[in-house]
C-alpha cells in the first residue's frame, strides 16, 4: 500500500504503518495527504513514537473526535441515557464512533527495562496476539490503548461495552500474568473502561482544572 510505504520513508515502523495507513485508506486519503496528516501530527508532538501512537488512536481524524466527544459530553451522570436516544420504535442509525481523547501523562512513567507503561502494554499486545486467536485479539484487543498507569495499576480503553465486559471477565488473569512477567511488579491490575467511559472521566478533569 503506498500510504504504508510513504509512513515507513518517515520513520515507521511496517506493522503500525500498515495499520495507520489501513484506516487512511478507509477515509480516503492519498499518500500526499497522509504525509501532510503525517507531518502535522510530528511537528506538533516533536516525538516519532508518540506521532504513531496518536495516528494508531486516530488524532488525525479530528471531525471523528470532535463529533466522538461532542457525544460524550451529552451523556449525563447517574444512569440518565444519553440526549436523543432513540425511544422505542425508531430505527437504529449506525453506531457512532467511539471518543477518543488523550491518554494521562502517566502512561510514560518508565517501569523497570522499559521507557515507558505505554511501550509495556505494547509487548504485552504483542505476546497477547500470540496466546489468544486472531478472532479475540482482533475483535478485543487490537484497538485497545493504554490511557493511564498508577504504580502497577493499568488502565485500558476499549471501543465498546461488549469488549470492556468480555476482557474483564474472561482475558483479564491471562493480561495480568502477561503484565506481571514483563514489569517484575509483585502487584499488577488491569481495569477496562470503554473509549467513552475515558472521555468523560477526561472532560470532568478538564472542567475541574
Amino acid at each position: 500500500m503506498a500510504i504504508a510505504r510513504v509512513l515507513q520513508e518517515h520513520g515507521v515502523f511496517p506493522g503500525p504503518a500498515a495499520e495507520i495507513a489501513e484506516a487512511m485508506d478507509e477515509q480516503g486519503l492519498t499518500p500526499d495527504k497522509a504525509l501532510e496528516v503525517f507531518l502535522d501530527v510530528l511537528a506538533a508532538t516533536d516525538d516519532i513514537g508518540l506521532t504513531v501512537y496518536r495516528l494508531r488512536a486516530g488524532f488525525w481524524d479530528t471531525a471523528a473526535q470532535d463529533r466522538a466527544l461532542d457525544k460524550a459530553r451529552q451523556r449525563r451522570y447517574g444512569g440518565v441515557v444519553l440526549e436523543g436516544e432513540l425511544s422505542e420504535g425508531q430505527p437504529e442509525e449506525p453506531p457512532s464512533l467511539p471518543a477518543v481523547v488523550e491518554p494521562d501523562p502517566s502512561i510514560w512513567t518508565p517501569i523497570g527495562t522499559f521507557r515507558t507503561a505505554e511501550q509495556v502494554w505494547q509487548a504485552a499486545l504483542a505476546e497477547l496476539q500470540l496466546e489468544t486467536t486472531q478472532a479475540t485479539f482482533n475483535t478485543l484487543l487490537r484497538r485497545s490503548r493504554l490511557v493511564a498507569y498508577d504504580d502497577g495499576a493499568f488502565t485500558v480503553a476499549v471501543p465498546s461495552e461488549y469488549a470492556r465486559d468480555w476482557l474483564a471477565s474472561r482475558l483479564a488473569s491471562t493480561v495480568r500474568r502477561v503484565l506481571h512477567r514483563l514489569t517484575k511488579c509483585d502487584d499488577v491490575t488491569v481495569r477496562f473502561v470503554t473509549e467513552t467511559e475515558w472521555a468523560e472521566k477526561f472532560n470532568v478533569n478538564a472542567e475541574v482544572a
